[in-house]
């Protein structure tokens, strides 16, 4: 029986990430399940946008099946978008919307 190849590649939400630290992101879920009819690659860039995820997917080798796993960044208002450069804020770039999981220390 031939393996089916999995690519999985995704940003932070595709690891563990606010999971409790023994437990395992799904990639790896998936894998553990079925682990002799599936090759699993898992590829994760914290942040990972479109843009990127398509320059990882074009260095990749053959695959049966690529799953793209973004989390999902918090829009903002009109009226902050407006006054973006007072709070440091590129909205123009493709990390614009990104929030960040908690305050920096």
């Amino acid at each position: 029986m031939e393996r089916l190849k999995i690519t999985v590649i995704g940003g932070s939400a595709s690891t563990n990430i606010t999971l409790a630290g023994h437990e395992d992101a799904w990639p790896s879920l998936l894998q553990s399940q079925k682990p002799d009819s599936i090759s699993l690659k898992h590829i994760s860039k914290g942040g990972l946008t479109l843009t990127r995820a398509l320059d990882i997917l074009a260095d990749q080798n053959e695959s049966d099946l690529i799953i793209f796993h973004f989390g999902t960044s918090v829009g903002w208002p009109i009226s902050l978008v407006r006054m973006n450069k007072r709070f440091g804020i590129d909205f123009e770039t493709e990390h614009g919307f990104h929030q960040p999981l908690a305050k920096r220390a």
